[in-house]
């Protein structure tokens, strides 16, 4: 991952690290910005402790994830692929928690807010590819019946999708 996203980004720095042990000087940065990554933290709060750590006062942190109503409609990951939806649902905290986590941490002015983007999908690859880490969790056949399904309706055009998240706010 870091390998594409340094030919993407030649202009920016990118450090292998743990979210839990931030390698920076307390009070280094105005934001700290996560995404899909909360659910695949050993430690949570500790990683919050962290992110609260690294900001300085009045900074930010968003983590953007995703809530149950999110997973139990996602376009067309559960609709393709619907034994991922139980998986998911055990390995991403839930909002609340995650609000009490940052309160702990000592964030405050904490909101959060869903976003939705509209689109459509015409390239399979990514799903081919299991891009997506539920895929590699659900079993072989599931996956196949799947994919056999999104080819299908893929001859018929375009698939209609909707991406959704949340995004969690604290301040410093």
């Amino acid at each position: 991952m870091l390998a594409k996203a340094r030919e993407r980004s030649r202009g920016v720095t990118f450090r292998l690290g743990r979210a839990e042990q931030l390698d920076f000087p307390s009070a280094s940065f105005d934001l700290v910005f996560s995404v899909d990554v909360i659910h695949h933290l050993a430690d949570r709060r500790q990683h919050l402790r962290e992110a609260y750590r690294v900001l300085r006062a009045g900074g930010k942190a968003c983590t953007v994830t995703d809530s149950e109503w999110i997973i139990r409609h996602r376009e067309p990951l559960a609709v393709y692929f619907p034994e991922t939806v139980e998986i998911e649902l055990a390995r991403y905290p839930r909002i609340a928690g995650l609000r009490g986590v940052m309160e702990e941490a000592g964030f405050a002015e904490i909101t959060n807010n869903r976003v939705e983007f509209p689109y459509e999908l015409t390239d399979i690859q990514p799903y081919r590819d299991k891009a997506f880490s539920s895929l590699h969790l659900i079993a072989e056949e599931a996956f196949e019946r799947g994919m056999q399904r999104l080819e299908r309706d893929l001859r018929s055009g375009p698939i209609p999708c909707v991406l959704r998240y949340v995004l969690l706010w604290g301040t410093k």
